[in-house]
């Protein structure tokens, strides 16, 4: 990885040089809220461009069409707001189309063509999906479908909305913002201070944690190659990497969000929580209440809702849950492993659904939670659902997934087994989704309380300000420190981010 690739990871030294750089400038610029935009921007766009000429331009041209269709929908009447919209929606879909599904379209019709014996000669594109590209996409069409709703927030101006996609923090994988959680925050005159440097220390040193030290041990010792060559390994192996699987995304994907909310905090802004300890839950609606919350709400407002929600009978309210989650499947790639993964969650969902309808009907509460051996049941189902679910979700094709899926339930398979030190790396990555939390709030308490005593030491405005200040180099002196030691100890190169990929 050369040195520009790598300020794209966050768990990299050059991405801790070039980050210090960008808060050191906004610090200095200070409450000039223009200047303060102006900057992030030049370099959220530096961020972006060692990807590629192609990614920096289709987001420049998705930038300025989606101001305008925006300003089209506020400033047009009811008739012509509908135009404005469906040319937005038109025009994101289009290129999301382009770039991320023709092959798929085109290998598909092909094989179809087949069947009947024609022959459908469709050219090749061979163009590289774009970094980002779903995350930007999805958050521009928000911001379209929620000013025609009227609950939406229009940009004050074309440099607020090209921040407002850009944000490097958030712009390579989320969490996808809606204009009111970060226009306003934009707007605003810059804060004096950093609102919470604890917390934004504790989130970057959790994600640091969570994605080079478990999701890369979890990457280098057997999962991927258990999904590539599932005929090398035994069952206990088999069951090992797809584990290993489920808990290396979560730790990658909920790792780079921590540090996305921690950077993002200590340049002035508040991203959305986007994981909250999602293997805990008992059942398959609470997960994904807890997995990946900013798609998941997307999901539900601009999908679900639209073809009906739950406001149909249930046969249409089973099917509603079901195309949703086709929906959310083919948004993460396009193969048929993605539809199917999508499918048996639009499947699962609409079954709970349905069950929790019945205990409505008999008088019960299905929002009450029990802690019985029927949630110890749920949690197990929930969790090996989850998990038996990724195999055609992460597996190359569908032939694979078939050789994994009847090894991983045969006793006569033998082969590799489960590396140490991946089982290891399972056990601390599950056991964060349990006690995660308490120890971050834990040890954010105690950064807490170390703030405070300087704060009581300080007898005059001056030396309050004197070791607001001190305090604030003394956390980020820490946070250097952490993240220099956490590189060091990885057990190899940082793995590439699995959500690169969607």
């Amino acid at each position: 990885m050369n040195t520009w690739a790598s300020i794209t990871q966050f768990a990299s030294l050059h991405f801790a040089i070039f980050f210090l750089i960008v808060f050191s400038g906004c610090w200095i610029i200070g409450q000039r809220t223009k200047a303060r935009n102006v900057f992030l921007l030049v370099f959220s766009y530096l961020f972006y461009a060692q990807l590629g000429i192609i990614p920096i331009t289709l987001l420049l041209c998705s930038t300025l069409f989606n101001y305008s269709f925006g300003n089209g929908i506020v400033a047009s009447k009811k008739g012509d707001k509908v135009k404005w919209l469906w040319s937005g929606i038109g025009f994101n879909l289009g290129i999301l189309g382009t770039f991320k599904y023709y092959d798929f379209f085109r290998d598909s019709l092909e094989d179809i063509a087949f069947f009947f014996g024609l022959n459908a000669h469709l050219p090749f594109l061979y163009i590289a999906l774009p970094v980002g590209i779903s995350f930007y996409t999805f958050q521009a069409l928000t911001y379209l479908i929620d000013l025609y709703r009227g609950h939406g927030i229009r940009a004050k101006s074309l440099l607020d909305f090209a921040l407002y996609l850009a944000f490097f923090p958030q712009l390579l994988i989320g969490p996808i913002c809606r204009s009111k959680d970060l226009l306003p925050q934009i707007e605003r005159t810059p804060l004096k201070f950093v609102p919470d440097v604890p917390k934004a220390l504790m989130l970057i040193i959790s994600g640091l944690f969570k994605k080079a030290i478990i999701a890369t041990i979890l990457a280098e010792h057997g999962v991927a190659d258990a999904f590539e060559y599932p005929e090398k390994f035994s069952t206990i192996g088999l069951w090992g990497g797809m584990i290993g699987y489920s808990i290396q995304l979560y730790c990658d994907f909920s790792g780079y969000t921590d540090m996305a909310r921690g950077y993002a905090m200590l340049l002035g802004f508040y991203l959305p929580d986007n994981f909250k300890s999602p293997y805990i839950a008992t059942n398959i609606g609470e997960f994904w209440q807890r997995w990946h919350i900013t798609f998941s709400q997307w999901l539900r407002d601009y999908i679900y809702i639209p073809l009906g929600g739950s406001r149909r009978g249930k046969w249409r309210v089973s099917l509603n849950l079901f195309l949703t989650f086709l929906f959310c499947g083919l948004w993460h790639g396009a193969t048929w492993g993605y539809v199917l993964w999508g499918a048996f969650h639009g499947i699962a969902l609409a079954v709970h659904k349905r069950n929790r309808d019945r205990k409505r009907a008999k008088g019960i509460d299905p929002t009450i939670k029990k802690i019985n051996h029927w949630a110890a049941l749920g949690w197990c189902y929930t969790f090996a659902f989850v998990c038996l679910s990724r195999v055609v979700f992460y597996a190359p094709d569908l032939s694979t997934a078939l050789v994994y899926y009847s090894r991983l339930f045969s006793l006569n398979s033998i082969g590799l087994g489960a590396e140490y030190t991946m089982i290891v790396a399972i056990l601390i990555g599950l056991s964060l989704n349990f006690i995660g939390p308490t120890i971050f709030n834990f040890l954010h308490n105690q950064l807490i309380n170390m703030q405070t005593v300087y704060r009581k030491v300080s007898t005059s405005p001056v030396r309050s300000t004197i070791m607001g200040f001190a305090f604030t180099f003394i956390t980020l002196f820490l946070l250097l420190g952490s993240l220099i030691g956490i590189l060091l100890l990885r057990p190899g190169d940082v793995a590439f981010y699995l959500y690169f990929r969607f």
